[in-house]
């Protein structure tokens, strides 16, 4: 079995759509309750199936950490003595066999919203908001059309 960071390399390479998919899933439900907290249950049997052709069982981890390393979630807990305990619960899903799950929060819920703009199908529109295009000039990364480059 691959190691963690492999495993989510070939889920890019091979499942990309679905990885997206549920990426884009998770964060709609995230931002459609009303508690903070959430774990991947949110994302139930159903909807998963709906939205990936073929699941497979590190699908979810896959969707978390590439969400997690784009600073669009964070895990909950504590902090004891330089070391980070997560906060966990039991899963609810049936399939999930009772199996303990991370619990996340969304670090700013109009990044979400901005993540779901960019790469949800069922949006209107893939253009980049003007907030994020604002914030681009700002720190100098993309110029203004007809401005030239210094």
């Amino acid at each position: 079995m691959p190691a963690p960071a492999e495993a989510i390399c070939q889920e890019i390479v091979w499942k990309s759509p679905e990885l997206r998919r549920f990426c884009v899933a998770l964060i709609k439900a995230a931002l459609a309750q009303t508690d903070a907290d959430f774990t991947t249950d949110i994302v139930g049997d159903d909807v998963r199936s709906r939205y990936v052709d073929q699941p497979g069982p590190g699908m979810a981890g896959s969707a978390v950490t590439l969400l997690k390393n784009a600073s669009l979630i964070k895990p909950v807990g504590i902090t004891q003595g330089g070391v980070f305990y997560a906060h966990r619960r039991i899963s609810e899903r049936p399939g999930a066999k009772s199996r303990w799950l991370n619990i996340y929060q969304l670090t700013s819920r109009p990044l979400a919203s901005e993540f779901l703009a960019r790469n949800d199908s069922s949006s209107s529109s893939s253009a980049p908001s003007p907030a994020v295009q604002v914030e681009f000039e700002i720190v100098g990364r993309v110029p203004s059309p007809g401005v030239p480059v210094s």
